[in-house]
């Protein structure tokens, strides 16, 4: 019964490590007046993996990709010309909670989301 309940608890651990993790954001990126800021450059990263986006006319980007499965950190960083750079950290489980909408400030000031 021991080697059974061994064997099954292989299984799980092997089946665990052949499984991906993804994660994805999807956002808007405005100057301070709510103007949208067409062709920020987005990239998300994490470790030796990295997504590169351009905001659309709208300021709308999507990126994303798969990952191990484990809860990794990751950084998403926004930038444009003129505009200070933004870039926050974060967590794997955390991606739902990001702010939806990048404000990025002129390039004499920092940046901020909400």
């Amino acid at each position: 019964m021991r080697i059974i309940a061994t064997v099954f608890i292989l299984i799980v651990l092997l089946s665990l490590l052949a499984c991906d993790g993804f994660t994805h954001i999807q956002g808007k990126v405005t100057d301070t007046n709510g103007k949208p800021i067409e062709g920020a450059h987005v990239e998300m990263k994490t470790g030796g993996r990295h997504e590169e986006v351009k905001t659309d006319t709208r300021g709308s980007f999507s990126v994303g990709f798969t990952h191990s499965p484990f809860n990794v950190d990751l950084v998403l960083t926004v930038s444009r010309d003129g505009y200070k750079t933004f870039e926050k950290s974060f967590r794997a489980r955390d991606a739902k909670d990001f702010p939806s909408t990048i404000v990025m400030e002129a390039a004499q000031s920092a940046g901020q989301s909400k």
